[in-house]
This record gives C-alpha cells, structure tokens and sequence, in this order.
C-alpha cells in the first residue's frame, strides 16, 4: 500500500489596497496632496460630535491622498519565506541602505547620490558575505 503524500494547502489570495507614500517623497507631490487636502478641510462642517468630526477629517484625508498618490493592490497572504541568514544585521544595512536612497530621491545634491552608492554598495557586499557564511540561499 502506498503512502499518500500530504497536499501542499494553496492559500487563497487576500488583496488590501495601500497608498503609494514612496510617491511623497518628491517634492510635487508632496505639495498637491498638502493642497488638496487642505482644500477638502476647508470645505467640511465639523460637526458636535467627536466621532463624526473625526469620520469627516479622516475621509478627507484619505480622498487627498488617494487622489495625490495613488494606491496599489498587495497579496497579504503570499508565503513570505524568510532566509535563515536575515539576522539583525542585515535588518539594519538594508534599513541604513533605504534611507540613504530616500535622502538622495529627495535633494538633487550630488553628494547624497555618491553617499546612497557607497552605502549601496557596502551593504550589498556585506549582506552577500552574511547570506555566504550561513550557506542558506
């Protein structure tokens, strides 16, 4: 008799929409959303009511910002393999590695784009040598 394999469970997708905020970090955008929502504040009557006050302020919130930046659609239920080589440190030159990038999307200065390559760079070959020593690809 032989033994039946046990399935693999196929998990359902669950979509959730979220806004596209790495669009703020430009400038342009950055001042139409704080326009538009400035615009739909100035226009609400907020009421006696604190709930509803509140309800009114976060729809025009999120009118603003769906108009301003967008959103997108993600898969919350995706199989998020984690490698055994994702420590701390390699937590911490990814995060050092992401805010040198939005410092240089923000300012045109020459010397933020050398300073985000140089960071680039040393994380990568950093969390290279890290994901080499454990073995686990």
């Amino acid at each position: 008799m032989l033994m039946e394999q046990p399935r693999e469970v196929i998990k359902k997708p669950i979509y959730i929409r979220k806004f596209n905020i790495i669009y703020l970090s430009t400038e342009s955008t950055r001042q139409l959303y704080e326009l538009r929502l400035s615009s739909k504040l100035n226009n609400i009557c907020i009421s006696d009511e604190v709930e509803e006050g509140w309800q009114q302020i976060k729809t025009c919130i999120t009118e603003a910002a769906a108009k301003s930046v967008g959103d997108r659609t993600i898969n919350i239920n995706t199989n998020k393999n984690i490698k055994s080589w994702n420590c701390k440190e390699v937590v911490e030159l990814a995060d050092m590695k992401r805010k040198s990038y939005l410092l240089y999307l923000s300012s045109s200065i020459e010397t933020n784009r050398t300073r985000y390559v140089e960071n680039r760079n040393k994380a990568n070959a950093a969390i290279r040598a890290i994901e080499r020593n454990t073995g686990d690809s």
